[in-house]
């Protein structure tokens, strides 16, 4: 039997250079792609063309203990960027600790303000980032612009 042990505690998510803490305990991240990489069109006589999608953004969802003062940090950039958009752009780096997956831009910019709930239980706030350009790198492995064959 071969295998590891998996902790979600060895991820870090860091915006502008502050490490985030006070993560939820199920769902901390997401990283999502909102659009295919590739669109395809079949004609009639069944040729296929296909198309790559030159969205260059993800979606980060990070998901916060009600009582994290990141909330704030992250409540501050959101008002900064609305005030003066000039400022709004920040870094971005996502990486999970065991050398699985990365995520980094120097283009994030905060979407969504978490919503405010109250509960019996600690309630969960959760932000979205729109990360612009990104390098994404899954299973630890260095990008290339060549293709592994």
């Amino acid at each position: 039997m071969s295998g590891g042990i998996y902790s979600g505690k060895q991820t870090s998510f860091i915006f502008n250079g502050v490490r985030a803490v006070g993560l939820a305990d199920d769902n901390a991240f997401t990283i999502s792609h909102p659009e295919d990489g590739y669109t395809f069109t079949q004609g009639l006589d069944n040729f296929v063309v296909a198309s790559e999608n030159p969205d260059a953004l993800v979606m980060a969802t990070v998901r916060l203990l009600h009582t994290s003062w990141y909330n704030n940090y992250l409540n501050g950039y959101y008002n900064l960027q609305r005030v003066n958009p000039a400022t709004a752009f920040k870094s971005f780096l996502f990486k999970d600790l065991q050398g699985t997956d990365t995520v980094t831009s120097d283009q994030a910019l905060i979407t969504k303000v978490a919503d405010i709930v109250t509960s019996r239980d600690v309630p969960v706030r959760e932000w979205q980032i729109a990360v612009i350009s990104p390098i994404q790198v899954g299973g630890g492995q260095i990008p290339s612009p060549f293709p592994i064959i």
